[in-house]
């Protein structure tokens, strides 16, 4: 546990290093130039943009980025990274779709992976009263119908955060904090 701790600190140190001035200014630029971008569109290209903008980014494990097996990178941890796993993806949506207002409710959603024994996340959307999932390895919104809904294991956003933040001790608490 302690080594887990400390590789996670020594991950985050080496992130924020003598370049988190820069690595801050280049993160705040890339909000104010994609809401910019969104400025004037439908609600609908909203969801769609903030989507295929998430997934642009690369699919990297944990294990790699932070030397530990689960780790939930913030937004700015995944954008400096170019990328995480998919429950960074999951996050990274989450905090553009609550920044923006769209949407009504939210849900992780895990799922398993085809084909293979391990589990999945992506976020579930309430979104013009219809239920939309936003997923790194789908390239548009899936709408999905209440059945559906029955097949999924839902989680509240806010309870699983703050959870995961107490486990990993996360130092950049801060930044989840804006997504309540």
């Amino acid at each position: 546990m302690i080594k887990k701790i400390l590789l996670s600190i020594i991950s985050i140190t080496t992130l924020y290093s003598s370049h988190s001035e820069f690595k801050k200014i280049e993160f705040k630029e890339y909000v104010f130039s994609f809401d910019k971008e969104l400025e004037g569109k439908s609600n609908m290209f909203k969801l769609n943009r903030i989507n295929l903008e998430v997934n642009l980014f690369n699919y990297k494990n944990d294990t790699t980025l932070y030397h530990i097996n689960d780790y939930w990178a913030n937004q700015e941890e995944f954008f400096y990274n170019r990328g995480g796993d998919c429950e960074d993806f999951a996050i990274s949506k989450l905090f553009h779709l609550k920044r923006l207002h769209l949407g009504s409710d939210y849900r992780f959603i895990f799922y398993k992976n085809e084909g293979k024994n391990k589990n999945h996340l992506a976020l579930l959307v309430v979104f013009e009263n219809k239920f939309w999932i936003l997923d790194n390895k789908i390239k548009d919104p899936k709408e999905i119908n209440l059945q559906d809904l029955s097949n999924l294991t839902l989680l509240d956003i806010n309870n699983v955060l703050k959870k995961k933040l107490v486990e990993s001790h996360c130092i950049s608490c801060k930044v989840f904090s804006s997504l309540d």
